[in-house]
């Protein structure tokens, strides 16, 4: 039960860690783009 648990514990710091790794990155580079896009002059 205990070792279950950790199991369970360690698959979902994983997920997070993976999560954390691709989708932050993800996101600024999204927002980047988009402060960008904005402030390209449109004349």
């Amino acid at each position: 039960s205990f070792i279950r648990g950790l199991v369970a514990r360690l698959r979902i710091d994983q997920t997070l860690r993976v999560f954390w790794t691709y989708m932050i990155p993800l996101a600024v580079g999204v927002l980047l783009a988009t402060k960008l896009f904005l402030m390209l002059p449109w004349y």
